[in-house]
């Protein structure tokens, strides 16, 4: 019983882990994205 319960955990965490990473992939592409966007302004100016 308590090692079924133990392997539903570790599935749930492996999913938010999964989640956070891709989440977190995100936000490092939108604030490249930001980013390059500042520098090209810059360079026009």
């Amino acid at each position: 019983m308590s090692d079924a319960m133990g392997e539903k955990q570790k599935v749930v965490l492996t999913a938010l882990e999964r989640k956070a990473d891709s989440d977190l992939n995100e936000i490092k592409a939108r604030t490249t994205r930001v980013r390059t966007r500042k520098s090209s302004e810059q360079d026009c100016q």
